[in-house]
């Protein structure tokens, strides 16, 4: 049986354009603006692999994509 596990994500934004950290798989947003830092609380239920992004147009084409891999 797999228990679930909490992660807390940091979103650090030194630039002069927003971004944002998204997995869709878990309908998961977290969204900052320039300058600015936001940190939040993820629980994942089931072990997978799990792709986050950045939503904000050619910013996922540029790289800032990651993978979360949860493991029982």
């Amino acid at each position: 049986m797999y228990a679930s596990i909490s992660l807390v994500v940091t979103l650090v934004n030194n630039s002069s354009e927003e971004h944002d950290f998204v997995i869709q798989e878990l309908d998961y947003h977290l969204h900052t603006m320039p300058g600015s830092t936001n940190k939040e609380s993820i629980t994942f239920t089931e072990a997978g692999t799990y792709e986050a992004i950045c939503t904000i147009p050619g910013h996922k084409e540029a790289g800032m994509v990651a993978t979360i891999q949860v493991t029982e």
